[in-house]
């Protein structure tokens, strides 16, 4: 029945997916298992009965499906003897934990296609986390050892015929002597010089595993050619030993450069301008006499004796007469007639002329402009003091019986300046003596005259005669002047006045720079017909020259003068030098004279011609001047560029006032510089002068200056006020500029009396401006005792006199600004710079770099320094530095030396051309030995270049050491030496590549070796280190001696179904008829994969895969179960049938 078939089936299909699950459970728990392969599921179905007319339900069976042949994924680890395999394939393992420790145990032998197994030992497993246990076999972690080809341990074959369980029996590598040497290199075809080529050295072995080490060092030969030298430390023989007689050694004398000893640069810089002074002048002053009218007259009278002394020439004189006084009305007119007198001197030294400021004054100076020194001096009786008496009156006296009044006048002489007044019926007459009608007058008759007439004239008319005495009856005298009345005006007042000159003398106030001082010239031969006369010009002693003093000569009539300025006061330094610049201006004049300085007593000596009177004369001017700086100057001086500057400021302008004080002004900035200047500075005079400091080492110098403004300052005035009642006369004099300058000079002048103020350094921080100097002005007229009162306020200065009501004054004011150019800085150089020569001498060494004992000698000063050689120097160079370095340790020796190339140079330490300082050089050189090598030379020809083209043995004296004696192209280019280190003679063989190849060394280009390859045969003893995998397979032990050891190779197994193998827990598989045959085979080869090391295979379950498989079997064993569960419905429908 049908019912019970669908029963059925479904019973079926809940067995079989079962099964299903529990490979799926099976796949899933295993997916971490190293080597597990998944294992799927095959359904089945079962057919009972099936035919176009019929189909009875079968059911399914479920059978498990092994993927034994499916890779997993290889993951790497750390540990080397952990290894999968790539591609098909099993490990060979064994069972250790049955006691089978390998090939001939007892029992059943499974034959295979390279050898036989036993039976107990097949295994196979994809399972490769293989460790060495405490046996040394290699084992998984399922405790499965791995099977492995073994190497005899004499032939070192691979024995395939038996494979068992791979152990690690060998602990200790023994030693291996070495027997060959590989080197490599690049030899520098340009070594650099004096830098030598690193020695290469290799430890090798001896028969006994010790290490031992052989040195190979290099030198070039020649241009390509190369010593080798093998050193054997330790051994009793060398591969090279011993030396042969060295190259010739000589040391050759070169240039020798003797010294020069340096001069500091020395460069001035001039603080130079003009050193202005006032001129000389002389003030011709006196009194003026003032009357009630108001008016004034000056107080100029007969028998005034004006003279003026200049330089000691000879005095010019005015001298005022009776018969010339007319023509001097004032002062002025005695200046002229003084400075007239001056311009008309014969011979003609001297010009004067009147000061525009001051018509009084005279400004006298020689004929180029020389200041002179200049004094006055004024004479004159005391003036006669008339008076008048009277008037006597008699009012019946005169002829008609009226009034007569006398006066009577005291004295006959009457002076210049008198004034004689009557007063009639009110009416005044008067008579004053002036220089025009003095004459006229003659006396004091003569005024009465005068007098007489005047009343007489008189418009309209007194009425009133007026007589001389001599004409009255009774008569009187003639100094009588009578008034007598008339019928018109029979009474009258009369009275009388007088004004005499004044009694004072008149002066000449003098103003000089200049203090004049004769030389004293001394005939000591007069001149004769047959000698010349022979003068000494003897000037006055002075310490130390002065800007601007002159010194003046006149022989035969021409003048020589010498001035000193600060532009030649360094030159001319002292007397000395004034009286040479004379000498050499009096020799160049081309006259009948020579000139000399006596050395002795300094004067100067002057020869004339037989019978020639030179009429010698000379003199020297003490000019005091004050130099032209200005407030506001600047001043600087740069050297290398570097500015050094200063400015005159009030404040510092009593230390800077002059050129000398900017001068030290300057110095002081250079020498307290900081940095420190290159310049050492000092003054003389105005001069600065600027040292280097190192000689030897120039500098650059140059120079600026800035000028301050200039004053030009002006007085107007005076404003002059008339007397009162509480004052006399007052004037006021106007300064409407601010600013002074050194050098101006204030004058004003009281009734011809000058008082000056001059402004120099000392007083300029005091005055500051124009007040300061009409202050000091003031003062100085208050000390004067002119009779005023003088005041300052304001920039004006005011003078009253000091008599109220009548006094009066005659004042003038004048300012001489300081003249002459602006500063000026001028430099130069005195002394170059001379650069420092030290003695030099070079000698050449000439030698074999290489030998070893040469000596190498130079002998200072007979102080022999000697280099002896050690074989080691690369070149000349270095053994010429070598011997340099020698000779500079001795500090006592005056050179230093160095080294160029093969020269050694000798240089003094110090520059110097005294021949004292100058060294003495010898040399000696003598040969020594070359040590014993092997020759290398290197090609040069196209096909050869850089190649070894022999290699020769025949210096290696009495080393081991040879060559081949096949050296053809393409030869094996071998040293063979022999050493011995106490275990017997042991050879080596040195290869150096091949003959004309270029392999091994070469000689390229380069300045430095390079060692491409350096590798020995050798090894000492080694210790077990670590077991590791080859790519072939192979199973190698490595040592800690660097020798590694192949003990065995991992067969591959394959078999033709390898999903038919049976599994056995421990993820191995045994063989079944149904897989095949074993077969091994060497890994990567018949289809075998390759063995991976440091790998292991993961399992090849795909989770995501299995769990879909998963949900499918649950879906369709709960399907099954429905239909169990109708098929169970329907048949409890069937049998309710029967109810």
């Amino acid at each position: 029945m049908s019912i019970f078939g669908s029963m059925t089936t479904a019973v079926l299909g809940l067995s079989a997916q079962s099964k299903a699950l529990g490979h799926i459970s099976d796949n899933i728990a295993n997916a971490s298992t190293v080597g597990y392969k998944r294992v799927n599921t095959a359904f089945e179905t079962l057919v009972l009965q099936s035919n176009e007319r019929l189909h009875a339900p079968g059911g399914v069976t479920a059978a498990p499906v092994f993927m034994n042949n499916i890779q997993g994924n290889l993951t790497q680890v750390q540990s080397p003897t952990n290894a999968a395999i790539q591609g098909q394939g099993f490990f060979s393992v064994s069972k250790l934990s049955r006691g089978l420790t390998g090939p001939g145990q007892q029992g059943e032998t499974v034959q295979t296609q390279t050898g036989t197994l036993n039976a107990d030992n097949v295994y196979y497993t994809r399972v490769g986390d293989f460790e060495l246990d405490k046996n040394r076999y290699l084992v998984n972690s399922a405790g499965f050892a791995l099977n492995g080809w073994i190497v005899d341990d004499v032939t070192g074959q691979l024995k395939k015929d038996v494979v068992q369980p791979l152990q690690v029996n060998t602990l200790t590598d023994k030693p291996q002597s070495t027997n060959s040497i590989t080197l490599g290199a690049n030899l520098p075809a340009t070594p650099t010089p004096g830098v030598p080529i690193p020695s290469s050295s290799i430890q090798v072995y001896d028969t006994q595993g010790n290490a031992r080490t052989i040195q190979f060092n290099w030198r070039q030969d020649a241009a390509n050619a190369w010593r080798l030298g093998i050193e054997a430390p330790g051994s009793s023989t060398q591969p090279v030993a011993g030396s042969f007689t060295g190259g010739a050694a000589s040391m050759a004398a070169g240039s020798l450069v003797s010294g020069v000893t340096p001069v500091a640069q020395v460069s001035q810089v001039l603080v130079n301008g003009t050193t202005s002074f006032p001129a000389s002048s002389i003030t011709v002053s006196g009194r003026t006499n003032y009357y009630p009218d108001g008016t004034s007259q000056a107080n100029i009278r007969v028998g005034d004796t004006y003279t003026l002394n200049i330089n000691g020439s000879p005095p010019v004189t005015v001298n005022v007469t009776a018969a010339n006084i007319a023509t001097f009305s004032d002062f002025s007119d005695v200046a002229n007639a003084l400075a007239s007198a001056v311009n008309a001197m014969v011979p003609a030294p001297y010009t004067a002329e009147i000061d525009s400021a001051d018509p009084r004054k005279v400004l006298v100076k020689k004929l180029d402009g020389t200041p002179v020194e200049v004094s006055g001096t004024f004479t004159n009786a005391k003036p006669q003091l008339s008076t008048v008496s009277g008037p006597s009156t008699n009012l019946t006296g005169s002829v008609s019986g009226d009034q007569r009044s006398t006066f009577t006048f005291s004295t006959a002489a009457i002076d210049v300046g008198d004034e004689f007044r009557i007063t009639v019926a009110g009416k005044e007459f008067k008579t004053r003596v002036t220089s025009a009608n003095i004459g006229t007058l003659g006396n004091v008759n003569g005024v009465v005259a005068d007098l007489a007439n005047q009343i007489n004239t008189a418009v309209p008319s007194l009425n009133v005669n007026a007589l001389i005495g001599t004409a009255t009856v009774p008569a009187g005298t003639a100094n009588q002047l009578v008034l007598d009345g008339t019928v018109a005006t029979p009474t009258f007042t009369a009275s009388y006045g007088v004004t005499n000159a004044d009694s004072r003398d008149n002066n000449i106030s003098a103003s000089t720079p200049v203090d004049y001082q004769a030389a004293t010239p001394t005939i000591t031969q007069a001149a004769t017909a047959a000698l010349p006369e022979i003068t000494h010009v003897a000037f006055p002693s002075t310490a130390t020259l002065k800007v601007p003093d002159q010194y003046v000569v006149n022989v035969l009539g021409v003048e020589f003068k010498t001035t000193v300025s600060y532009s030649n006061i360094n030159t001319l330094k002292d007397m000395n030098g004034v009286v040479d610049d004379l000498v050499a201006q009096i020799n160049s004049q081309g006259l009948a004279v020579s000139a000399t300085r006596n050395p002795a007593s300094g004067a100067l000596v002057l020869t004339g011609t037989p019978g020639a009177a030179l009429g010698v004369s000379g003199s020297k001017l003490d000019v005091t001047g004050t130099d032209n700086v200005r407030v506001g100057d600047s001043y600087t001086v740069r050297v290398d560029g570097v500015p050094y500057a200063v400015s005159v400021t009030a404040d510092n302008i009593l230390t800077m006032g002059t050129y000398g004080g900017i001068a030290n002004a300057l110095a002081a900035q250079i020498n307290s510089a900081r940095p420190q200047a290159p310049v050492i500075a000092s003054v003389v005079n105005s001069q600065l002068q600027v040292t280097a400091r190192n000689p030897g080492t120039p500098f650059k110098i140059d120079q600026e200056y800035s000028s301050g403004s200039a004053s030009n300052n002006q007085v107007n005035g005076p404003t002059i006020s008339a007397p009162t009642d509480s004052r006399g006369q007052r004037q006021e004099f106007s300064y409407p500029q601010t600013q002074i300058d050194i050098g101006d000079v204030y004058t004003v002048s009281v009734d011809g009396t000058p008082i000056s103020v001059k402004v120099d350094k000392s007083n300029y921080g005091n005055f500051q401006d124009i007040n300061g100097v009409l202050q000091e002005l003031a003062n100085r007229v208050n000390a004067a005792n002119l009779n005023v009162v003088a005041t300052s306020t304001g920039g004006r200065l005011t003078l009253t006199h000091n008599t109220s009501t009548t006094g009066k004054f005659e004042a003038k004011a004048s300012i001489q600004n300081a003249t002459g150019s602006s500063g000026t800085l001028t430099a130069s150089t005195t002394t170059s710079n001379v650069a420092g020569v030290r003695q030099s001498e070079s000698v050449t060494l000439t030698g074999t770099p290489g030998d070893k004992d040469a000596e190498y000698t130079v002998i200072v000063n007979g102080s022999p320094i000697t280099y002896k050689t050690t074989g080691e120097e690369t070149s000349m160079e270095t053994i010429a530095a070598s011997l340099a370095n020698l000779v500079n340790k001795n500090t006592s020796l005056p050179v230093t030396a160095s080294a160029e190339g093969s020269v050694l140079k000798l240089v003094a330490k110090s520059a110097s051309g005294t021949a004292a300082d100058q060294f003495t050089l010898e040399t000696a050189a003598q040969a020594g030995t070359t040590p014993a090598h092997v020759l290398l030379n290197f090609g040069t020809d196209p096909g050869n270049v850089g190649t070894i083209t022999s290699v020769s043995t025949a210096k290696v004296g009495t080393g081991t050491a040879v060559t081949s004696a096949n050296q053809g192209l393409g030869a094996d280019a071998n040293v063979t030496f022999t050493v011995d280190y106490g275990f017997g003679p042991q050879q080596i063989t040195l290869n150096l590549g091949q003959i004309g190849k270029s392999g091994g060394v070469t000689q390229f280009a380069g300045s430095e070796i390079n060692v491409r390859e350096l590798v020995q045969d050798g090894a000492s003893r080694g210790q077990y280190k670590e077991v590791v995998y080859g790519d072939n397979g192979d199973v190698i032990v490595n040592y800690d001696n660097g020798r590694s050891r192949t003990i065995g190779r991992i067969p591959v197994v394959t078999f033709n179904n390898p999903n038919a193998l049976q599994r056995e827990a421990g993820g191995v598989y045994i063989e079944t008829d149904d897989g095949g045959r074993p077969n091994f085979n060497d890994p990567d080869t018949n289809g075998a994969g390759a063995v991976v090391a440091n790998s292991v295979e993961s399992s090849n379950v795909d989770i995501a895969d299995e769990f879909t498989k998963l949900i499918v079997t649950q879906r369709t064993y709960s399907a099954n179960t429905k239909i169990v569960t109708t098929s169970d419905e329907m048949l409890q429908e069937v049998l309710g049938l029967k109810r």
